[in-house]
């Protein structure tokens, strides 16, 4: 029995177990007797009351599903607050409403939050990009957006522990809501979310009732295959009222649909993750609570989601299929172990929050294309393939002390203090090169000692402190006031060998970053149900060594990078009509980048450097509508222009040039009709439309001055849902891309100088079938 079956049957096994230990399905978790569209995240046990950092559960609706967003709670200012009372721009989406619609990785809803943009290769491997603040996909690349679990920060601050594309997509099973923020959030969260930040809200442990879902699932996909999976979760008290626990597991088999005509292979770009959840929740008194949790998620795919295009990006093995020299692997395991403790002072909540997490991965390349003739000429051995075999260990540990006022009151005030450090080991070599045609190894190839190998030795410390006030001049206006300093150091070690960097050398680098974050947004409430505000915040990501050999610092690359920093201006308006059970959300900003980080390329490899100044500027909108009973209608979009205004000649980019792969338009249109078939038995019809536009690529450093960047087309995509519900126990259905839309999501060169064919395309996924058997209880 394979590992992948094991996993499989051990987690049929417990949702068997878990669907036949209840007696009846629970009454909470079926439709509402009145017709109307029930919540998406309204099933389960209440949570005890919340800390100001924390939020009931099942307060929060999805905002494209709930006619009354006024209803739903939010932590965007680490606080619980109403989403149309909260002075930034934030969308919220339910686990149960992304289960709903068959979405489980970012890329799947990113059209569904305004302004929001991914680039992706490979599944698991994801660039998050939100208003244009991106310069496109690279390993060697701190992040733009911040990524939170709960109240803990994820991934890595530096370039070196794939900042940028180690973006988690956690799974919806063990998940309450997402909440994603819009431009910067440098004073509450600090280094890497100048552009926003994604922050995945868990499922609290109830204190009260037992509860549980079981979900089965299964896919098939056009050009592909058949896939599935399987998540249980169970949650209650271990001790009434004062232990409750929350337990969730899953596992997802994702068919490939790209075939490899040269290896004679067929859906060669499955992904395969499986992970899960377990909380425990303690509330010896009423002023003390307690969680500690432990989150793990593996994923593994072989080969990228890349066809092979001309520069007239036509395919060039078919529609379908890619030609490489082997398997392009990513594995991706994360743990996540986390304490959260509050204390409620009476005048004020005190919090702990202590985190250790590690991240581990291997990633395989296929250089042949890049590198092949290079090598056989080198070697003196001709038609060669070649790969580059790249691992990484991370770990993280982080502590944060946070003391809050109670919300409301005249003054409102919030302060803290945070730690993390990091280290990571990352070796990075070229394996043996084999034959092109044959596949076979060619040890003559080979010279003593290797051809390239280093390994990365990183340490990031970062201490930071911060403060937030809310004055309320009156009933109507209150101005929001927040600071923050970061110190940061990060020190690394990089040994070298091999004939191509003419033998052993070791390389040094130290970076020191101060940085002061600031915000400062009025607001006014018009009414009860309207509010206007404005928003100043700046955030940055701080500088770092680039970690290059000598052989690369003498052809000219940095020997480190300096912190970037962006100032967003911003107005907004958020306002629900209840009569016509309404709610309008929009947004206009203006956004100042400046001492860019861009990735580079010297002799082939990925360089962090800085460059170059940039503007973004656009609108955001996010709008829904309940006509009649049952009928949720919404739509959301964004107008970004992101473009350099300063030259930035160490990637060829100029003054007025597009930032990488964000669109100028995008936008979505979803319909939902809940409905009763009889009193027993409900039912829900729906779907959406998603536009994407146009995108160039990412800059190439040393490109030719008449160089044009190609540009990726607009796509459009429609996915359908619909389903049946007695009691707990529901079937749902969903198909996504109805048209096969054929969009591409990412587009590079394979060749070393960066700007020849043959082209790699990620498209995505076609055509798409799905069905889900649920049982709550």
């Amino acid at each position: 029995m394979t590992d992948r079956n094991r996993r499989l049957v051990w987690l049929l096994g417990t949702a068997a177990i878990a669907s036949l230990s209840h007696a009846s399905p629970s009454s909470a978790a079926s439709l509402q007797t009145d017709g109307q569209a029930a919540t998406p995240s309204s099933t389960g046990p209440s949570r005890p009351s919340a800390s100001p950092a924390t939020t009931d559960r099942g307060q929060a609706q999805d905002q494209n599903n709930s006619p009354d967003r006024g209803d739903i709670i939010v932590t965007a200012q680490r606080r619980s607050s109403s989403l149309l009372r909260t002075a930034t721009p934030v969308t919220a989406l339910t686990a149960d409403a992304l289960q709903r619609q068959g979405a489980n990785r970012i890329a799947d809803y990113a059209a569904t939050v305004p302004g929001l943009s991914v680039v992706s290769s490979q599944p698991g491997q994801t660039v998050v990009m939100i208003r244009g603040i991106g310069t496109g996909h690279g390993s060697a690349i701190p992040s733009t957006v911040a990524t939170y679990i709960d109240d803990v920060p994820y991934g890595s601050s530096t370039a070196t522990a794939y900042g940028s594309i180690g973006t988690l997509d956690l799974d919806p099973g063990i998940l309450e809501r997402i909440e994603v923020l819009r431009g910067p959030q440098g004073t509450l969260y600090g280094a890497s979310s100048l552009g926003g930040l994604v922050k995945y809200v868990t499922r609290k442990p109830g204190l009260t009732d037992f509860t549980g879902r079981v979900e089965a699932d299964g896919t098939t996909v056009d050009h592909g295959a058949a896939g599935g999976g399987v998540r249980v979760m169970l949650d209650g008290p271990l001790v009434k009222e004062k232990l409750g626990v929350t337990v969730s597991g899953f596992y997802r088999f994702d068919p490939g649909f790209l075939d490899d005509p040269f290896r004679k292979k067929s859906n060669v770009n499955t992904f395969e993750v499986y992970g899960g959840r377990i909380a425990l929740y303690w509330k010896p008194v009423d002023q003390l609570s307690v969680e500690l949790s432990a989150v793990l998620q593996n994923s593994h795919s072989p080969n990228t989601s890349e066809v092979d295009l001309t520069s007239g990006l036509t395919p060039i093995y078919g529609k379908y299929s890619q030609v490489r020299w082997g398997n392009e692997n990513w594995d991706f395991k994360t743990r996540l172990y986390s304490l959260n403790a509050n204390y409620d002072l009476g005048w004020g909540t005190l919090t702990s929050i202590t985190s250790y997490a590690t991240r581990n991965a291997r990633w395989d390349i296929d250089e042949t294309t890049k590198f092949g003739a290079a090598i056989s000429g080198f070697v003196g051995v001709p038609n060669l393939a070649l790969f580059d075999n790249v691992t990484l260990d991370h770990k993280k540990t982080t502590q944060e002390f946070r003391l809050s006022s109670p919300n409301g009151g005249t003054l409102e005030w919030l302060t803290g203090v945070f730690y993390t450090h990091e280290r990571s080991v990352k070796p990075e070599g070229f394996g043996r090169p084999f034959d092109a045609t044959t596949l076979q190894p060619v040890p003559a190839a080979y010279p003593a000692g290797g051809l390239f190998f280093d390994t990365i030795y990183d340490r990031y410390t970062e201490y930071a402190g911060y403060a937030d006030v809310t004055l309320r001049l009156g009933s109507q206006f209150k101005i929001l006031g927040g600071i923050r300093y970061t110190h940061s150091t990060e020190d690394s070690d990089t040994p070298s060998s091999g004939a191509l960097n003419g033998g052993h050398t070791d390389v040094t680098g130290r970076a020191v970053s101060n940085t002061w974050t600031y915000l400062l947004t009025p607001s006014f409430d018009i009414d009860q149900n309207n509010m206007i505000y404005a928003r100043f915040a700046t955030g940055f990501r701080p500088g770092g060594p680039t970690n290059l050999a000598a052989s690369l610092l003498a052809a000219g690359a940095p020997a480190a990078y300096q912190p970037d920093s962006l100032d967003n201006y911003e107005v907004g308006y958020k306002a629900k009509f209840p009569l016509a059970h309404m709610t309008v959300d929009i947004s206009a900003f203006y956004l100042d980048w400046k001492r860019i980080q861009l990735l580079t390329q010297v002799g082939g490899f990925n360089v962090t450097g800085n460059a170059g100044r940039a503007h973004s500027k656009g609108v955001e909108f996010a709008w829904t509508w309940m006509p009649v009973s049952g009928l949720s209608l919404s739509a959301n979009g964004a107008y970004t222009d992101a473009r350099m205004v300063v030259d930035a000649p160490l990637v060829g980019a100029k003054a007025g040039d597009q930032l990488p792969d964000t669109p100028k338009f995008s936008g979505n249109l979803s319909a939902d009709y809940d409905f009763r078939i009889s009193d027993d038995v409900g039912a829900f019809i729906g779907g959406n439309y998603q536009y994407i536009g146009s995108r160039p690529i990412d800059y190439v450093s040393g490109a030719p001055a008449n160089y044009v960047r190609p540009v990726m087309p607009s796509y459009d995509l429609v996915n359908l849902r619909a389903g049946i519900k007695f009691g707990g126990f529901s079937i749902e259905a969903y198909v996504k891309n109805v048209g096969n839309s054929y969009g591409l999501v990412r587009l590079r060169s394979q060749v070393k100088n960066g700007i020849s064919a043959p082209f790699a395309g990620a498209i995505v996924q076609p055509r798409t079938f799905g069905i889900s058997v649920v049982d709550k209880f």
